[in-house]
């Protein structure tokens, strides 16, 4: 964090959105020295957060009438001693909602809820209208990252890096996606849909290879850095048969020069394409079946005929 976001008096002042998850006192205090405040529900279980705030919810009966106890519309709130910009509050509503604010106004304002089916206005204090007024955008970043075209949750991993990094690829995606419309509406141009965003994306990526990448960081128009697809090898059906399809010159089987430290002491790492995997020299071990329908992905177009090795029988396949 001391690298990303140095603490600086000049760095403008920001406000931070969080849910129950992410907030904390410790991450409030950290980003406090960076100009930026934070608001957001939490967990009572968080270490430093204000017992005194922390409330259960209780149902009583009064003239055969279910009660919350307490009321809707409760408010608790409690001043850190040392940093008085945060505030720890409860706010009453269906369920008590626990809240940590650094800099978020504790004044009081009405807010309308629906309460046994009619409309009532409460009041609560200022950081809590804050928080549902900015956390619609939370919640419909989380809607495009996990619902639409997940790349993390496309790959189901044991090592919880992975998943990470792959959550950290969906935010960069949504991120790009969202700055990408707002271009085109800055110069009246149509925004595009999520899905047509995705395939020129893909189709971007990838037409990059290792010269067209180093090319990409020396221009400086953002411009020049649209690249044409790839020329992709094509085939032909003849009476049946499927002529040989051509591989690239750039997409050739190269050893990995990296190892692993394993149980039965240090090995080669085994990366290699699931289509590339038959082009090697010697026939695989185990699995020679390609089942019908299944589709592996590669930046090649081959056809089964080009990836028989010359020893493989054809009845080792079947398709």
């Amino acid at each position: 964090m001391k690298a990303l976001w140095p603490p600086l008096s000049t760095s403008p002042l920001r406000l931070v959105v969080t849910d129950r998850f992410y907030t904390s006192v410790k991450l409030a205090l950290k980003l406090l020295h960076r100009r930026m405040h934070i608001t957001g529900t939490i967990q009572t279980k968080m270490a430093g957060y204000a017992k005194g705030v922390k409330t259960e919810k209780k149902v009583k009966t009064v003239n055969g009438v279910k009660e919350l106890d307490p009321p809707s519309g409760t408010i608790k709130l409690a001043k850190n001693k040392q940093f008085p910009q945060i505030t720890a509050a409860m706010w009453m509503d269906r369920n008590p909602v626990h809240m940590l604010s650094s800099g978020g106004s504790r004044k009081l304002v009405p807010i309308n809820r629906r309460i046994r089916g009619e409309m009532q206005t409460l009041q609560a204090p200022e950081l809590v209208r804050d928080y549902h007024r900015y956390t619609g955008g939370v919640d419909v970043y989380d809607q495009l990252r996990m619902q639409r075209y997940s790349v993390q949750l496309s790959y189901k991993t044991c090592k919880y890096y992975k998943a990470l990094i792959l959550g950290l690829v969906d935010m960069a995606l949504v991120s790009a996606f969202i700055v990408f419309r707002h271009n085109k509406k800055v110069n009246g141009e149509r925004p595009p849909k999520h899905y047509e965003f995705f395939e020129t994306l893909m189709e971007q990526l990838i037409a990059v290879d290792a010269e067209t990448f180093e090319s990409i960081e020396r221009v400086t128009c953002a411009e020049d850095r649209t690249v044409a697809s790839p020329a992709r090898s094509t085939t032909s059906r003849q009476d049946g048969q499927c002529t040989d399809a051509q591989i690239d010159e750039g997409h050739t089987l190269a050893e990995n020069p990296d190892t692993a430290d394993t149980v039965q002491g240090e090995k080669k790492r085994q990366r290699t394409c699931k289509v590339c995997a038959l082009l090697k020299s010697k026939p695989r071990k185990y699995t020679k079946v390609l089942l019908s329908g299944m589709l592996v992905w590669c930046d090649s177009v081959r056809t089964l005929s080009s990836l028989l090795l010359p020893g493989d029988a054809e009845a080792n396949f079947s398709v």
